[in-house]
């Protein structure tokens, strides 16, 4: 509101200036007006960003709010779903480079009736030289989705236009049933 009330004086400096016939004082207020809105510029600039860390910060108090509601079995729940970090590298010594996965940068989500947690996915990846991660990113290529799975990563990779590839589909690619 109050930038509001500060534009309307500048507008009405300016329209002052416009109409003015007496031209030294024209010239004066003209530079004293651009100078008052450049200065209005700036706080307003400042201004939008105050109010976008603002709502950072509330974002995030929430975020933080809705953690504290999580029951210990959740906590547990989602630790188990933590991938070890010896799988998020690409195996080096691939025999058989032809894998529908080798070289491909995939993510895994949601949970799985054949596997008891992702690291037995994320061995079976390494295993055929595929870099694993946990978030889908710019350098994703495929989405592994079970029962469940985290409503942004599907989001994103549609967006994305990634592959996605389902339970079933993971297991027939590696012959499993």
């Amino acid at each position: 509101m109050e930038f509001l009330t500060f534009g309307l004086i500048i507008f009405s400096i300016y329209l002052f200036i416009s109409n003015n016939k007496i031209k030294k004082h024209s010239q004066i207020m003209e530079t004293n007006y651009h100078e008052i809105y450049k200065k209005y510029s700036y706080l307003k600039s400042q201004q939008e960003s105050y109010n976008l860390q603002t709502e950072r910060v509330t974002t995030s108090r929430k975020k933080s709010e809705n953690t504290i509601n999580y029951t210990q079995e959740e906590i547990i729940s989602f630790s188990e779903k933590k991938l070890e970090k010896q799988y998020l590298y690409p195996k080096k010594d691939v025999e058989d480079k032809s894998h529908f996965f080798y070289g491909k940068k995939v993510v895994i989500t949601g949970d799985f009736k054949y596997f008891a947690d992702r690291n037995e996915i994320s061995k079976l990846l390494w295993e055929v030289g595929a870099d694993v991660d946990t978030g889908v990113g710019k350098k994703t290529q495929v989405l592994i989705v079970g029962n469940n799975p985290g409503p942004s990563k599907i989001m994103t990779a549609e967006d994305m236009g990634l592959d996605l590839v389902t339970e079933n589909e993971f297991l027939k690619l590696f012959k499993l049933v």
